[in-house]
């Protein structure tokens, strides 16, 4: 006989059945695509941001060393 535990099967260590531990898997996945999803628009937005800093960064020096000269 099969060890492994099926569908059907519990045992006294309270393991929930394989369809409801797919299901809540699934819906942990679910979760874990959006988060990811909001953390790459937050990342972009960062990275926007700072390419706005260093090219402000970038011509204020260039400001700075027109006026040495």
């Amino acid at each position: 006989m099969d060890p492994r535990p099926t569908a059907e099967t519990y045992n006294t260590k309270g393991i929930i059945c394989h369809n409801q531990s797919g299901y809540q898997n699934n819906q942990i996945l679910n979760r874990l695509e959006r988060d990811l999803s909001a953390l790459m628009s937050d990342i972009k937005a960062i990275k926007d941001d700072i390419s706005v800093i260093r090219e402000y960064i970038r011509i204020k020096k260039q400001k700075e060393d027109k006026s040495w000269f």
